[in-house]
């Protein structure tokens, strides 16, 4: 399982903007679609700013202001978070449920995330028995925009020895079944 910057691990970090977006009304006005509204949150998702361009900004506004797409945001948000942060009832499910998951797990966030705290990465070490987490400095909240070099040759260096583990577990087990790797 590969992991990009999850939410639901815990309660606090998590973006102002969208903690406020979970209040009736306030909701409403806060996710308003505009040009200016749309760079302002972007501007928060990157580090580097460069990625918040004009046109950048232009497809985003293309997609916001879509029948349904802000109420569909909105939903998303209120259905997990309230003014407070994550719903507690979502964080004690999901931290619950952490240590169940047994499959190799990566978690890669960039450390200057400030849409929701790479702080969250220590809960899911300490309840993930079998995680990685890579952490990239200089990053905002899309590491896989920002740093997709470095991104893409994490996850693939992380899926590449999975796949060597389970080749030689196989190998092992007289009961399983051939893995082929190409």
């Amino acid at each position: 399982m590969v992991l990009l910057a999850p939410a639901g691990i815990a309660r606090e970090g998590i973006l102002i903007h969208f903690r406020l977006a979970s209040l009736p009304l306030l909701g409403e006005m806060i996710m308003q679609p505009s040009a200016a509204r749309l760079k302002t949150f972007w501007d928060l998702a990157f580090l580097d700013k460069s990625f918040v361009t004009a046109e950048f900004t232009a497809n985003r506004l293309r997609f916001a202001v879509l029948p349904g797409a802000k109420e569909a945001l909105l939903k998303t948000l209120r259905s997990g978070l309230n003014w407070r942060g994550v719903r507690l009832a979502h964080v004690e499910t999901v931290t619950a449920a952490l240590p169940m998951l047994k499959m190799p797990t990566l978690v890669i966030w960039g450390k200057q995330d400030n849409f929701i705290s790479p702080k969250h990465a220590e809960v899911l070490q300490r309840l993930l028995p079998n995680v990685q987490v890579t952490l990239i400095d200089q990053c905002g909240h899309l590491p896989q925009i920002e740093y997709s070099d470095m991104f893409n040759e994490a996850a693939l260096r992380f899926l590449a020895e999975v796949d060597r583990s389970e080749v030689r577990a196989s190998a092992a087990s007289p009961t399983a079944s051939a893995v082929n790797i190409q």
